[in-house]
């Protein structure tokens, strides 16, 4: 027997849908058994229980396991182990004598002695567990079965439960329960953001430019050009260069048709960085251009945070650019020439919005698992690959690229700016002294 706060392990329990729902809600795993003081819970020491036929299809579900942290367990009840293979009354045993009772007796006995070889390392816990949830590790979705096409809306329950009581949810075979239940479980990551959050109406095209921004045919209005000029004038003093701003220029969709109320005015001081290379004192940089580059974002941040200025309800957004870097964007106004550098055109585009919403949302999902995780790490590699991935969209198809869009949705809904915060949050978290 084992005694309570002793070393167990992991325990493993299995279950159906329905049940696993059950338990989360109530928060109580209930015994079961013959009655009186054999009520009890049954576990297993072995993770693939799933596959030996002891279970049988009538008496025990495995297409769920509750996967149980059993030293935790141990500190609150008491876990004895048991051992079922007696070979006395054979013909009542219930992994048995229920579902194969249409075999002759000879075959059953057969089979039954055959099962006495395999030893599912029971433990039983007397009495109901309450606070379950305490205790478990993870769920695993072994398989669905039937249960997706007669009933969706249980394995979203669940996902919903799991989540808000942050217990893990896993797929163990996804190829199996895609193809047993007709869906794939990455489906379920959509449901993580709520559907009135994900209105995409703001990525359509608008058919003005923004009246409080641009009069009559794209002139950019005067109080906005006074204040882009005094933010550009302001930032410059803090990048401490020696050379001069070749060029003030607003781009984004604020220099576009595709703005929207959560639009920034994106402010780009235009620098020569060949020339800013030679005014350098040193030669033990290898990458001149990439420390640059670091080095302006690293001034940009600071200023952003530093200031919460707004232009009629836009935040304003500044960043330093080589003036050789082509402009991918198809709308840059010169805030120093005031003229159009690239103008806009009101061309209509096929905008993939059940792509978009459902990409979007699976970005989403990773983003809370790795802020959830305090993986900076894998935050580190996230932002690289959302930055690529927007780049790449740039590149190739412009601003209505899908890439473009979808980094907008989640910009706009601010897990950008949770990616990028979270850091110095998990630094302060784990450095702080009380």
């Amino acid at each position: 027997m084992l005694n309570e706060g002793k070393q167990v392990g992991i325990l493993y329990h299995f279950t159906n849908i329905l049940s696993v729902i059950r338990i989360l809600k109530h928060d109580r795993l209930e015994a079961s058994g013959a009655g009186g003081k054999y009520q009890y819970v049954s576990f297993t020491r072995d993770k693939f229980f799933y596959k030996h036929e002891t279970s049988g299809d009538n008496i025990t579900s495995t297409d769920f396991r509750i996967v149980i942290d059993g030293d935790k367990l141990s500190n609150r009840f008491k876990i004895t182990p048991y051992n079922d293979n007696s070979t006395d009354n054979w013909s009542g045993s219930a992994s048995y004598s229920h579902t194969n009772k249409q075999l002759p007796d000879s075959e059953r006995a057969e089979a039954y002695l055959k099962h006495l070889d395999y030893d599912e390392k029971e433990e039983r816990v007397e009495g109901d567990i309450r606070d379950i949830r305490d205790f478990i590790i993870s769920i695993d979705i072994i398989s669905m079965g039937n249960y997706y096409d007669h009933d969706k809306e249980n394995i979203k329950n669940l996902y919903t439960i799991c989540k808000q009581s942050n217990i893990k949810l896993n797929q163990v075979d996804e190829k199996k329960i895609k193809n047993t239940a007709g869906y794939s479980f990455n489906s379920l990551e959509e449901d993580t953001v709520p559907e009135k959050d994900m209105n995409l109406n703001s990525l359509k095209l608008k058919d003005t430019l923004n009246p409080k921004i641009w009069k009559g045919k794209g002139i950019l209005v005067e109080d906005v050009h006074k204040a882009i000029m005094a933010v550009a004038e302001d930032f410059f003093k803090t990048l401490k260069v020696e050379v001069p701003v070749e060029d003030i220029i607003l781009t984004g969709s604020l220099a576009n048709y595709n703005w929207s109320t959560q639009s920034d005015v994106d402010i780009h001081l235009l620098i020569n960085f060949d020339q800013l290379y030679e005014t350098m004192k040193t030669n033990d940089i290898y990458d001149k251009e990439e420390f640059m580059t670091e080095y302006f974002t690293g001034k940009k941040y600071v200023w952003n945070k530093g200031h919460n200025m707004k232009i009629y309800g836009h935040e304003v957004e500044v960043y330093v650019q080589d003036v050789n870097e082509e402009h991918v964007s198809t709308g840059v106004y010169s805030v120093l020439k005031r003229e159009w550098i690239q103008t806009p055109s009101h061309v209509e585009s096929e905008i993939d919005m059940k792509f978009i919403k459902r990409k979007s949302k699976q970005l989403m999902n990773l983003i809370d698992k790795v802020i959830k995780k305090e993986d900076t790490k894998e935050a580190d590699k996230l932002k690289e690959k959302l930055k690529n991935f927007r780049q790449r969209g740039l590149d190739e198809d412009g601003e209505m690229s899908n890439s473009n869009l979808i980094y907008k949705v989640l910009r706009r809904m601010g897990y950008i700016d949770r990616l990028y915060d979270f850091g110095g949050e998990v630094f302060d978290k784990h450095h702080t002294l009380k």
